[in-house]
């Protein structure tokens, strides 16, 4: 017998902080692009999957490559407060996000 189960989405939020450069001004859709990078990431992490901001920021700096500089990286469940801490995913819990759950500040 095989027992099929949906995982349990745990919500997450972020905030993201860039600026420009050395090679120029800052892309216009700088915040669309980053939102929806961090967003496709997030949401196709396995499931159980230990989320920290090492993880996150790489992921972001591969996909933006040298267009704009992150910054800084906060994310947490969306019930929590924003840091730095790493988030585990239980065995039965797989991260979500959407793209008003991130913020993007441009300095």
């Amino acid at each position: 017998i095989y027992r099929f189960y949906r995982p349990k989405a745990v919500a997450i939020k972020a905030k993201v902080t860039v600026s420009q450069a050395n090679s120029g001004l800052i892309r216009a859709d700088f915040e669309k692009i980053t939102k929806e990078a961090l967003t496709n990431f997030i949401n196709n992490l396995d499931i159980a999957k230990t989320i920290t901001q090492p993880l996150l920021s790489n992921a972001l700096i591969k996909i933006v490559g040298s267009d704009f500089n992150i910054d800084d990286l906060q994310f947490s469940k969306k019930s929590e407060n924003l840091a730095y801490s790493p988030i585990n995913l239980k065995l039965n819990e797989i991260a979500t996000i959407s793209l008003d759950d991130i913020e993007v500040i441009k300095v």
